[in-house]
């Protein structure tokens, strides 16, 4: 009632007059403290935090966005220094229709792997949580921007890994299908990497293992 008097009533006070106003209920007694906080105790310092609050989050969100973008652009760089020097390796490349996709330099031929791609041997991780190594063609082709500006591959072909039974092989986490993929290559095993052959990594993997098999490690039970 208190609240109708001084704030409904067009003038407010300067209809009502500088008097003290009391309300009562139907019953004549007073009502207790008023349930809305008066108006006044929303106080400015309040406010203030408030705002404060709301530029601090702006901020932090476009420090997150800034190290985003700079993140993106050191994986690119990486990326781009690596293919200059006909590297050997794995490096991460991000793409719409991938998810934690890295890609092995020196598969894609004399192509740009930011561009297109040839029999591009890539690595990524499906829905499922395992993680899939498969060769990719991709012409470039691009799809017109949505909404949001975001656009997606298309006519991308994937040719998965297979076993003898040409079941697909996938793997537990991404260290264990790109060192697998490393390993094969410069042991000789993959035809089309005939040239990353390495003896030297070889040779530095056997003392390693046989350092592990003289402290007693089961290799087969560990790499089973």
């Amino acid at each position: 009632m208190e609240y109708a008097c001084l704030f409904t009533i067009v003038g407010g006070r300067e209809v009502i007059g500088p008097g003290i106003v009391r309300a009562f209920d139907m019953h004549g007694r007073k009502p207790g403290k008023a349930v809305t906080p008066n108006l006044l105790q929303i106080g400015r310092d309040k406010a203030g935090k408030l705002m404060a609050q709301a530029v601090d989050a702006a901020a932090i969100r476009q420090i997150r966005e800034d190290l985003r973008e700079e993140k993106k652009q050191t994986q690119v760089n990486r990326l781009m220094s690596a293919v200059a020097r006909d590297a050997f390796g794995w490096y991460r490349q991000e793409v719409p229709d991938q998810s934690l996709r890295s890609i092995l330099v020196g598969s894609n031929g004399d192509h740009d792997p930011t561009r297109e791609s040839d029999s591009l041997v890539v690595c990524y991780k499906s829905d499922d949580g395992r993680y899939h190594i498969a060769e990719e063609t991709w012409d470039g082709e691009w799809s017109e921007e949505d909404a949001d500006g975001s656009r997606e591959r298309i006519g991308v072909d994937l040719d998965p890994l297979l076993d003898e039974k040409e079941r697909e092989i996938t793997f537990h986490d991404e260290h264990e299908a790109q060192a697998a993929i490393t390993f094969a290559a410069k042991g000789g095993e993959l035809e089309r990497f005939a040239d990353r052959e390495d003896a030297t990594h070889m040779h530095r993997i056997a003392d390693r293992l046989r350092a592990w098999e003289k402290r007693g490690q089961d290799l087969k039970q560990t790499y089973g």
